[in-house]
């Protein structure tokens, strides 16, 4: 699910980023780890230290070459770091 998930990731970039624009603090609601990709991306665009704090009984740093899964779900810190 890839192309899915990079379009809704996107989407959501987009929206994220639109929020921060505005003033205001956007807060967002899903079932999936993965949102956090596109969530992470529309902030960081407003700042040059961005720090997350990230509560999980993972890390979800894993990339396509450690997954044991291969599930998106666990790769969102990786993805937003620039790791896969």
């Amino acid at each position: 699910n890839l192309t899915e998930n990079a379009g809704a990731n996107q989407l959501l970039a987009e929206k994220v980023d639109s929020i921060v624009q505005s003033g205001s603090f956007p807060i967002i609601l899903g079932g999936d780890h993965s949102i956090a990709i596109g969530t992470l991306a529309g902030v960081s665009k407003h700042y040059e230290n961005l720090g997350v704090i990230w509560y999980d009984a993972h890390g979800d740093l894993n990339t396509e070459e450690t997954s044991p899964s291969g599930n998106i779900h666990g790769m969102p810190i990786a993805v937003s770091l620039g790791l896969g």
